[in-house]
């Protein structure tokens, strides 16, 4: 676990710590006085989570979603059906799944899977030559 988190690049982690330090400054100056005060704090506990799934995803091994990513495309499918039967109107269109006081929108979540099920497939298709009729028409 140890040898992992010494693999995250210090370079990413210090660039992304002066942006949101950044940000957080801008908002703080622009909305300092106004009808939005506390803005900075919430983008602040925005910033913390963020950066608090980035380092738990540089630890997770990434070969497990290649290796499980034609069942998580599957879930995503469901997760998708399920919108349209028990969805959420927000905004004018049924595109939310509300899970107690959370909200989200799963098609947003799916182009995550779509994109890791694309690129597994890729992997796999990687032994052969690919085609362009064959292999590339067909994704589109």
């Amino acid at each position: 676990m140890l040898q992992r988190f010494k693999r995250i690049d210090g370079i990413t982690v210090i660039v992304l710590l002066m942006l949101m330090g950044i940000s957080i400054l801008s908002i703080y100056s622009v909305t300092h006085g106004g009808d939005d005060k506390g803005m900075h704090i919430q983008m602040l506990q925005y910033y913390g989570a963020g950066f608090v799934v980035f380092i738990g995803l540089s630890l997770f091994d990434y070969r497990l979603l290649v290796k499980y990513a034609l069942y998580i495309y599957i879930l995503g499918i469901i997760i998708l059906v399920l919108v349209s039967l028990f969805g959420t109107v927000k905004f004018g269109a049924r595109a939310w799944l509300q899970v107690g006081s959370f909200s989200f929108q799963p098609a947003e979540l799916f182009k995550l899977i779509l994109i890791l099920a694309l690129s597994s497939l890729l992997v796999r298709l990687a032994r052969s030559q690919l085609r362009f009729r064959r292999d590339v028409v067909p994704l589109q």
